[in-house]
C-alpha cells in the first residue's frame, strides 16, 4: 500500500550539507514554506479553539442546568480541548521542522516556542506558583479530574472573574507582523 510508505522530508536530515547532497534543487526551501504555513494555520486553529472554549463555557455557565445537559456540555468542551491539543502538537511539529531547516532567525519572533502555559484564552490568566502548587495537590489526591469534569477547573489556566489585577496576554494573541508605529494600529489602540 503506497499510503504506508514513509516519506522522508528534508527537515528530517541531520544537517545542511547532507540535505543539499540528498535533495534535488532547493526542495528544502519549499518544505520550509509549507511548514511555515502549517505552523501559522495550526496557531490560528488553536486561537479559534480557545475562543470556542470560552464562548461554550460562558454559555454553559449561564444556560445549562441539570446533570444530563451538563454532561453533554462537558462532552462538547472535551472535544474542543482535544482539537486545541492536536493543533498545539501540529504547531510544535511544524515549528521544529522549520527550526531544523532554517535555524535561528527573524521568523522566530512570529512563531515562538509554544509552551502549555501560552495556550490560554483571552479571559484566562496564567497560574501563579501558589495556584500551580494547589493544582498539583489536587492532582495527587485525585480530585483535579473530578473538579475539571464538573466544570470548576481547567488544567493550567485560571479563569478571570472579577480580577482587578494586571493581566498579560499570551504571545499567541499578538500579531508580530503589525508595526506598533503604524498610524492605523495607533488609531485602533
Amino acid at each position: 500500500m503506497p499510503e504506508k510508505i514513509k516519506l522522508f522530508m528534508p527537515s528530517e536530515l541531520d544537517n545542511h550539507s547532507v540535505r543539499n547532497a540528498a535533495c534535488a534543487g532547493k526542495i528544502w526551501e519549499q518544505e520550509g514554506q509549507l511548514r511555515q504555513g502549517e505552523a501559522i494555520d495550526a496557531l490560528n486553529t488553536v486561537r479559534q479553539g480557545l475562543r470556542a472554549r470560552t464562548l461554550t463555557n460562558n454559555f454553559k455557565l449561564k444556560n445549562v442546568t441539570g446533570q444530563r445537559h451538563n454532561t453533554r456540555a462537558q462532552g462538547v468542551l472535551r472535544q474542543i480541548d482535544l482539537g486545541i491539543n492536536s493543533n498545539k502538537i501540529r504547531y510544535r511539529y511544524a515549528r521544529n521542522a522549520l527550526f531544523r531547516l532554517w535555524g535561528h532567525g527573524d521568523w522566530e519572533k512570529k512563531l515562538q516556542i509554544l509552551r502549555d502555559g501560552d495556550v490560554r484564552g483571552l479571559n484566562e490568566r496564567a497560574l501563579n506558583t501558589e495556584e500551580l502548587a494547589q493544582e498539583e495537590f489536587l492532582r495527587e489526591r485525585g480530585l483535579l479530574n473530578e473538579l475539571q469534569g464538573a466544570g470548576f477547573a481547567s488544567p493550567g489556566v485560571a479563569v478571570v472573574a472579577g480580577d482587578t489585577g494586571k493581566r498579560t496576554l499570551s504571545w499567541i494573541w499578538y500579531d508580530m507582523s503589525i508595526d506598533p508605529e503604524d498610524p492605523e494600529f495607533q488609531d485602533g489602540m
